[in-house]
């Protein structure tokens, strides 16, 4: 009989041990799925910004060529020391629109351009210069 009692007092003990450790468990479990999840938003944040940030710079450089375009195609009459400034802006996939803004300035011996992509308020500048020998070469 005594053994029977003994027995049972070492039982009590380990009762409630599997529901503590399945606790633990779950909980460590959670920390990890937790973890990785928020790793994950950060990475889908980072490259949703790079996207943006990508289609921001080519909608400058579009900028930048719609800039040449009017350099050597329309040949606008500017002033040395004066400037001009246009915009536009690119319709992309499902009604997306990414915007440009130009601003082209002109000195003794080039010619500034200044363009600034715009997408998903994210926004990039590009800048270039044409150089040239005599004032007749360009814009004349």
């Amino acid at each position: 009989m005594r053994y029977f009692f003994e027995k049972r007092k070492k039982k009590k003990f380990f009762e409630g041990y599997a529901l503590l450790l399945v606790v633990i468990l779950i909980s460590v479990m959670s920390i990890i799925v937790l973890s990785l999840s928020l790793t994950l938003m950060e990475q889908i944040r980072s490259n949703r910004a790079t996207i943006f940030s990508t289609q921001a710079f080519y909608t400058a450089e579009s900028g930048m060529e719609r800039a040449f375009y009017a350099l050597y195609q329309e040949k606008p009459n500017i002033p040395v020391g004066g400037n001009i400034s246009f915009s536009g802006s690119l319709l992309l996939n499902e009604g997306d629109e990414s915007l440009f803004v130009v601003t082209i300035e002109r000195f003794d011996d080039h010619v500034s351009i200044k363009s600034k992509g715009t997408y998903h308020q994210v926004a990039r500048d590009l800048e270039g210069n044409i150089f040239f020998t005599s004032p007749q070469e360009l814009l004349q």
